[in-house]
């Protein structure tokens, strides 16, 4: 952003060169939620941002006819979203799948068979926010899937 001051005794133009910092990004979730109802909670400080949303729930489980004991993980993405943030506010957004009622299901009957799978399920967000000047900031959150 510049800043253009003129003198009206002297003629004489100055400019200021003023740069916004990058946006303050946080990211606050309750620890353990449900796959069919996720929430996250975003605040962007005092400047204004839009932000890009993306994730995945990693479920491992057992590998199907596999005589190894390895875990197979199994991915399901989240909705992408892009999100424009006021300046000091905080915004409660709700993190829906790709096929929100089919995965949903989907991740609670393998959690239900798997205790491993019951364990250690989680979602991972991305987010990539960029205030008006273009300067960005990246963060991530994590959240357990609970049964």
């Amino acid at each position: 952003t510049s800043v253009y001051v003129a003198s009206y005794v002297s003629h004489a133009v100055a400019g200021f060169d003023r740069e916004l910092p990058r946006p303050d990004l946080s990211l606050s979730a309750k620890p353990k939620q449900k796959p069919k109802y996720l929430k996250l909670h975003m605040s962007c400080g005092y400047l204004s941002c839009s932000a890009e949303l993306k994730g995945k729930a990693i479920v491992p489980g057992k590998s199907r006819g596999k005589a190894s004991t390895a875990l197979f993980k199994r991915y399901f993405n989240l909705k992408a979203k892009t999100v424009a943030i006021d300046a000091s506010e905080t915004k409660a957004l709700k993190l829906p799948f790709i096929k929100q009622r089919k995965w949903g299901k989907r991740i609670a009957r393998i959690q239900r068979r798997d205790k491993v799978a019951a364990k250690r399920s989680k979602v991972i967000v991305k987010v990539k926010a960029s205030n008006s000047s273009g300067k960005t900031t990246k963060a991530k959150q994590k959240i357990w899937l609970k049964r």
